[in-house]
């Protein structure tokens, strides 16, 4: 850009429009979205011992959860919202999966899930912050990742919940 600029001295609007087309990144392709969400849920699920079916349950979770990103990246919704949803889908489909089929551990199923959503740049940021005695943005940016998780972590338990009281549904084993 910078020897484009220099040979053809584009006017200012056209920079500026140059450089925002520079700065934005093309964005990844839905299937792609729906594939690696997917993919990541039944990976960890298997890393987390769960079986083919646990994996499969994950798998079509995974699927969800990336439609429900892609419906919030569309609406610029709340963040904390989207954490919040994603962990009542993930726990209301791992349980209502667990009941389809008694051999399959909800847990599993929800851990392996979830780890779609989970904030780790946020959580690495805060640790390297801390380490570089920046204690305030450290603090920050690790108490934004703890929120987001125990969020998740309270939508899937209301779902569970939820679930188990009103479909008369047993605690997954």
């Amino acid at each position: 850009f910078a020897r484009e600029v220099e040979l053809s001295r584009p006017g200012y609007m056209d920079a500026i429009s140059r450089l925002r087309a520079i700065n934005t990144p093309p964005p990844y392709p839905r299937r792609l979205i729906l594939l690696s969400y997917s993919l990541t849920a039944a990976i960890f699920t298997l890393l987390y011992h769960g079986s083919a079916r646990e994996a499969i349950s994950a798998f079509v979770i995974g699927i969800l959860l990336a439609a429900l990103r892609l419906l919030f990246l569309s609406r610029s919704l709340f963040p904390f919202l989207e954490y919040f949803t994603g962990g009542m889908v993930a726990g209301f489909f791992s349980l209502l999966a667990s009941w389809a089929d008694p051999g399959i551990n909800a847990y599993v199923v929800i851990t392996g899930s979830l780890i779609n959503l989970m904030p780790g740049t946020a959580l690495v940021n805060g640790i390297r912050d801390m380490l570089n005695g920046d204690s305030v943005s450290g603090i920050a940016r690790l108490g934004e990742a703890l929120l987001s998780v125990s969020i998740m972590a309270a939508g899937a338990a209301i779902a569970v919940g939820g679930a188990m009281s009103l479909l008369s549904i047993p605690a997954p084993g």
